[in-house]
């Protein structure tokens, strides 16, 4: 009588992983593509990458700058800012620390570039006007006050290649009127506290002293020769 043999149960391969050199599972949505980023990732990074990094960290950097530029720009406009309050508020002060760092205007050049400052920057212009105030304090007349600012702004040998309009005899001459913001510094500094310097008070002192600008020129040369010749004597 034969014997009944039972047979083992088939495998279940549900639970069996496919042979590899890998012992990861692998998911079959996954593209070779995304297979190859995940091995990058995994391993050493492209160069690609790393200078994509560099790049990162130079931009950073040249924001930095630029921040720190901005910074540098704001502390200053506003230590003038403290620095012209802190002048009119102590404005009749003598022990109040006043430079007014200017150099005569001896040509064409240096004049554009003074009237272009005082109108690009009007810090600036409220400086010169406070310093110019402060000097004429105790000098009432417009006129002379006028004079005195002439004398420290301009050179007298060059107000005689100037003229109000532009027109000299046999060749032109730097048009005065032309440099606007010049002309608005001697009417706000000119005035004193009972009289305003108008338009036409200003146009008429230039006027004169240009017209005669050769004659003030000689006028201070003599008065140095003689003041020299007194030293040496």
């Amino acid at each position: 009588m034969a014997k009944n043999l039972t047979l083992p149960a088939p495998l279940d391969h549900h639970y069996c992983r496919s042979p590899g050199p890998s012992s990861v599972l692998v998911d079959k949505h996954i593209t070779s593509s995304e297979m190859e980023e995940q091995n990058e990732t995994e391993g050493c990074q492209s160069p690609l990458r790393s200078l994509s990094s560099i790049g990162d960290r130079i931009t950073t950097l040249d924001d930095v700058e630029a921040n720190l530029y901005a910074l540098t720009k704001l502390v200053t406009n506003v230590a003038a800012e403290v620095r012209l309050i802190f002048n009119v508020v102590c404005g009749g002060s003598d022990t109040v620390q006043r430079s007014l760092e200017f150099s005569r205007i001896e040509n064409e050049e240096a004049f554009k570039e003074f009237d272009d400052k005082l109108r690009n920057n009007s810090i600036y212009m409220a400086e010169i006007v406070t310093k110019f105030l402060h000097l004429l304090k105790l000098v009432n007349d417009i006129d002379r006050r006028l004079c005195i600012m002439l004398d420290l702004v301009f050179d007298r040998a060059f107000l005689t290649l100037c003229s109000w309009t532009g027109a000299g005899i046999g060749r032109s001459k730097i048009c005065f009127k032309e440099f606007e913001h010049v002309i608005c510094l001697f009417k706000i500094v000119g005035g004193n506290s009972f009289i305003r310097v108008t338009d036409e008070l200003i146009k008429s002192f230039f006027q004169k002293k240009l017209n005669n600008g050769k004659s003030r020129l000689i006028q201070m040369e003599t008065s140095e020769a003689s003041r020299k010749r007194k030293i040496l004597e």
